[in-house]
């Protein structure tokens, strides 16, 4: 039966995505039937090893001027990074949104911004937003995991504040950019302690251009340090296609040529930002 519950748990902000603007992209006529149905895009699915990438966008918002694109990155079974890429060439916001199940409870610790720990039956896990002015916002949603049955959960999302539109000198028009919302998850299956959490980490690093020899803003690329109980991985998302500046680059020693890259660092490396010696090589799962 059409009604504002049925339409509520229809709509993105009820799903694990993204929104611009705090809109909507598609809208329900009826019980069944939506409108602004959009194309998918740039989807693709590598898997080397531990490491399995996943990446697709849609044309949702293309009418505002934005393309979406959303980049996973899942070591083993516990860890995901996920990467949503916003290009456009005005001032918008962009918000993530996670559900959790009705039995999970969502807390957050004192001192620790943008990260949430979720409890549930089995599990621990941790959530930690990594981007700059970002404001996270937990909330209770319906969800219906079964057919006329609704539950009430817990929802987190992280909400990205528009910033000013970079006018190009010169002239009036509005210079294109990429702007993005960093998410880290960490799953551990030890049981209902919360301190086993603690030994996962994640920072981010810059990133660097081998053959300019500059740090790179992360419009361009980003880097990620993660800790998952003594182990250390470092984690490369570049949001601009390779070349000039772009074409070889790479944080902590490790360089690479493409738009994804991973690499576990060995013991040594820990608490070394570059190591003496040549340079180390990447795991590229986009080119």
């Amino acid at each position: 039966m059409d009604g504002e519950e049925r339409r509520r748990l229809k709509s993105a902000a009820a799903h694990n995505t993204v929104l611009v603007d705090e809109q909507e992209y598609t809208h329900c006529l009826d019980a069944w039937c939506v409108s602004g149905l959009h194309s998918a895009i740039n989807g693709s699915c590598k898997r080397k090893g531990s490491y399995t990438y996943i990446q697709c966008g849609h044309t949702g918002y293309v009418q505002q001027g934005v393309l979406v694109n959303r980049r996973i990155l899942a070591i083993g079974t516990k860890v995901y990074i996920v990467c949503d890429e916003f290009n456009s060439s005005g001032s918008h916001s962009y918000s993530q949104h996670f559900h959790m199940a009705p039995e999970c409870h969502v807390s957050v610790k004192k001192g620790h911004d943008n990260t949430v720990h979720i409890s549930g039956r089995k599990f621990e896990a941790k959530m930690c937003c990594l981007s700059e002015k970002v404001n996270m916002k937990i909330e209770e949603f319906p969800v219906s995991r079964h057919y006329n049955q609704m539950e009430q959960a817990e929802a987190v999302a992280f909400c990205r504040k528009p910033e000013e539109m970079d006018h190009q000198r010169g002239s009036g028009t509005v210079s294109a950019k990429t702007e993005s919302v960093i998410t880290v998850i960490f799953c551990d299956d030890n049981g209902n302690e919360q301190s086993s959490m603690d030994g996962y980490t994640a920072e981010p690093v810059p990133v660097v251009s081998s053959t300019q020899g500059r740090v790179l803003d992360q419009c361009e690329a980003e880097g990620i340090l993660l800790t998952c109980q003594g182990e250390r991985y470092l984690i490369v998302i570049a949001h601009v296609e390779a070349g000039a500046d772009c074409d070889y680059i790479g944080a902590m020693n490790h360089f690479g040529l493409g738009r994804v890259m991973v690499t576990k660092l060995l013991p040594e490396e820990f608490n070394q930002s570059r190591l003496p010696g040549g340079e180390q090589g990447m795991t590229v799962l986009c080119w």
